[in-house]
């Protein structure tokens, strides 16, 4: 396959020629990994389609006019990517699985389940059928279902923006008009944010809303220290973090901030919206004697380290102006220990404060056990050990309590005004943002 011709397909695209690789490597237990932990597909479903992927020709470079053109299926489509399924279950004709359902499980990884989500259950009664229900469906901006292999092709745009997001993108044109609600659509698609979901969506609308009219827009957050890492090769996720040191440039979790910021400083300036950039560091991290241990270095020589990385964050930004802060010792000034363990006590004993009214999500099992499911080989290599789910969930717990104290700090520090936080990595952890303060959080897309 051409790589480099590759980059210009759609992800759903991308994804299926990735998907082919490894299946011609001949790495079964890979392509299980592949599926399970990058597109969060159920275990037992993840293994099923590991065995029985069998691809009878590689995965085409689908062109999104031919498909148009020659009036393709949603079903052609998926054929021609190689990701349709004859069944999984031979010897039980009330438990076939659809032929696309591979397809779908991509497109609800790629697009978000607000986006495409969907369901399988018990048998109809006709043989070799399931029942299926589409919990949501791309649609365009009057609530009409765009076609499965179009979406997936993103061969289709809805008032300037791509289908998958039209409906999102019609919230922020309704609020903040249609010039202005377009181009920030376009602007989060092409700094490579994850499209949020529709509550993210109306809070960030709320925001810009203010903006417009004259208030000052904050765009916060905080990034990690420069930890050592590694290229992968892989075009979906290009680089592994070792934990093996401490650098003092630019992190690769700060590199997606220097990389965003130009976006969103281009997009309010053209639209006449006062703003400030404020980002920390997390110069707390240090606070971890295992952390120290990993790394190899003195609690003080990290924080240095942290300190020379502001400065090199801020050369990297060159005309952008962005005030810089070491985020526990010179930005949370005494709370954050405090309210970390405020956080984590609240948690263990099942309180999981305000998350679910404003994500929507249940803490418990889309949140905490999602992570553990799909984040075992990150902590691994992070700790250099193996942890059993119940110890992975406690961790995640701790870590999530850091995302929570950080969420109330900028919600205290900012409280009545309009902001933005922007995240670079893990935009699951980014929901604990949401126990204290209901602001709106946009994740970009992960690199590792």
């Amino acid at each position: 396959m051409d790589m480099q011709k590759s980059q210009n397909l759609s992800e759903v695209c991308q994804i299926a020629h990735r998907i082919y690789e490894l299946y011609m490597s001949g790495n079964r237990e890979g392509l299980e990994i592949y599926f399970r932990d990058q597109l969060m597909i159920p275990a037992a479903e993840a293994k099923a389609f590991s065995e029985k992927y069998n691809p009878q020709k590689p995965p085409v470079e689908v062109c999104p006019l031919k498909a148009i053109k020659d009036g393709w299926t949603s079903s052609r489509i998926f054929a021609e990517l190689s990701l349709q399924f004859a069944s999984l279950h031979e010897n039980s004709l009330s438990s076939v699985w659809p032929k696309n359902v591979l397809a779908w499980w991509i497109m609800k990884s790629v697009f978000g389940s607000d986006v495409f989500d969907f369901e399988i259950g018990d048998s109809t009664g006709e043989a070799g059928k399931n029942g299926i229900e589409f919990l949501s469906r791309p649609c365009d901006e009057d609530g009409r279902f765009v076609p499965f292999g179009l979406t997936a092709l993103e061969a289709v745009d809805i008032e300037s923006v791509p289908a998958h997001v039209a409906r999102k993108a019609k919230t922020l044109k309704e609020k903040l008009g249609k010039e202005c609600g377009t181009v920030l659509a376009k602007t989060l698609i092409d700094a490579d944010f994850i499209f949020p979901p529709t509550k993210e969506i109306n809070l960030l609308a709320n925001v810009m809303e203010r903006g417009l009219s004259g208030e000052e827009v904050i765009i916060t957050g905080a990034f990690c220290p420069d930890y050592a890492y590694e290229s992968t090769g892989d075009l979906d996720i290009p680089f592994r973090y070792t934990f093996d040191n401490v650098g003092s440039g630019v992190g690769l979790v700060a590199k997606q901030f220097v990389r965003t910021v130009p976006y969103i400083a281009n997009f309010l300036h053209n639209f006449g919206i006062k703003h400030r950039f404020i980002f920390g560091i997390g110069d707390f991290e240090a606070n971890s004697q295992e952390v120290l241990r990993r790394v190899g270095l003195s609690r003080e020589e990290f924080i240095l380290r942290c300190i020379l990385s502001l400065g090199d964050f801020k050369k990297e930004l060159g005309e952008f102006l962005v005030e810089l802060r070491l985020f526990e010792q010179e930005w949370a000034n005494g709370r954050w220990q405090k309210y970390i363990k405020e956080a984590h006590s609240r948690m263990t004993q099942g309180d999981f404060g305000s998350i679910q009214v404003n994500t929507g999500k249940n803490p418990r099992t889309e949140i905490i056990q999602f992570i553990a499911k799909s984040s075992g080989s990150f902590y691994r290599s992070w700790y250099g050990k193996d942890f059993t789910d119940e110890e992975l969930e406690q961790l995640i717990i701790l870590q999530g309590a850091e995302y929570a104290a950080m969420g109330r700090v900028l919600g205290e520090d900012f409280s009545g005004k309009p902001f933005l936080q922007i995240a670079g990595d893990r935009p699951k952890m980014q929901a604990f943002n949401a126990m204290y303060s209901n602001h709106p959080t946009i994740c970009t897309k992960r690199t590792y």
